[in-house]
């Protein structure tokens, strides 16, 4: 028997503002199985500027929507503890989206559609400034002004990354934390300032329970997530030291301005002058080194580590990260990583290096 559920925040509020910490507790069920891949967070969001309709020229960032509202995920479990602690969460999605997708998926694909997506600026622009609201004849229209637009989706998080259905042993109770976003975070465009900001109402996450028909069945459950590091890029050659423990099967790297990441700025930063990439790579059995000389190969490291797909994505000359796919999940407690980044020019200022490591958790 299948079964749709919505649990909403343990101290619910009426709305929700930029900044807000939120808590999410729920439990899949004695004999039930959290269907895979179905789990979303859903509300309905009224952005505005200076209290009235949103200026134009201010976005959320096209290949982020709705996920650019939540600024960073932590995700736990009873029966396993932490399973990951995302930073910059919008990022993530961003550079996620970009290795996957194409600007039509955006407009084609349902799941696009309800996270507040779109392949482009003129079809955006009307997003957040047309919604519905309460007519006296006809129940509801839609309209320009400060309205509200429902949205759901399905976050970059390990629960929605396994093959098969998860039984709730497996589990327990399971724990969502996530702080809202600032609106600089959460926006770009140029008339971003300090009178733009949104609420969330009916904020609540809602997932799909399936019958336990295998409860004998012991095989571990494969999950992936992220968690992040920051790091900074300075000079013409400068060396990343990864070192969070994990069970990683990749890197990605992206670059962002300082302070902002976000604002105006959507893409991660190009390295216009990078020469090279190396990868060292210190294993318990032998030292590996890759170098990459060409952004071509930059870039298709890049996807790939990202699980993107080659003939179907969005990278370009001005979007791309930093990533290797390591074959193998890699234990980075045990085995070191250093990452060589060699430019012509040092940049004019500091770069934020945001290091997403792809974790691999079994439980």
């Amino acid at each position: 028997m299948t079964s749709y559920e919505s649990v909403y925040p343990t101290s619910a509020k009426s709305s929700y503002v930029p900044g807000d910490l939120i808590n999410i507790k729920f439990h899949v069920g004695i004999g039930k199985k959290l269907k895979k891949n179905s789990l979303r967070i859903s509300g309905k969001v009224q952005a505005s500027t200076a209290g009235v309709v949103l200026a134009a020229g201010t976005d959320i960032g096209l290949s982020i929507g709705a996920h650019g509202l939540i600024k960073n995920f932590i995700v736990k479990c009873s029966a396993v503890g932490e399973l990951e602690n995302i930073l910059e969460y919008p990022r993530l999605v961003n550079m996620k989206y970009e290795c996957t997708k194409v600007p039509n998926d955006l407009l084609s694909q349902s799941d696009c559609i309800t996270e507040l997506l779109a392949p482009d600026r003129y079809l955006y622009n009307g997003m957040l400034r047309i919604g519905s609201v309460p007519s006296t004849s006809f129940g509801s229209v839609l309209t320009a002004g400060l309205c509200w637009n429902s949205f759901s989706i399905k976050p970059v998080i390990s629960l929605n990354t396994s093959a098969v259905d998860i039984p709730s042993n497996r589990l327990g109770y399971v724990e969502i934390q996530l702080c809202l976003s600032q609106p600089i975070d959460a926006f770009c465009g140029a008339n971003v300032d300090g009178t733009t900001t949104f609420i969330i109402t009916d904020l609540r996450i809602d997932y799909i329970t399936v019958e336990d028909t295998e409860k004998d069945d012991k095989s571990p459950i494969i999950l992936t997530g992220y968690n992040m590091d920051e790091m900074q890029l300075s000079s013409t050659n400068t060396t990343l030291v990864p070192i969070q423990p994990c069970l990683a099967q990749g890197l990605s790297i992206t670059f962002g301005n300082i302070p902002a990441l976000i604002q105006n700025n959507c893409l991660s930063v190009p390295l216009n002058d990078l020469q090279q990439v190396i990868w060292n790579i210190n294993t318990v059995i032998n030292p590996i080194e890759f170098v990459l000389d060409n952004v071509e190969d930059v870039m298709i490291n890049y996807i790939k580590s990202m699980g993107g797909n080659l003939q179907h994505n969005n990278v370009s000359d001005t979007n791309y990260g930093i990533g290797l796919h390591f074959g193998s999940a890699l234990d980075m407690a045990q085995n070191t990583i250093s990452i060589q980044i060699n430019l012509q020019n040092a940049p004019a200022n500091p770069l934020r290096a945001l290091v997403f490591y792809n974790k691999v958790l079994a439980i």
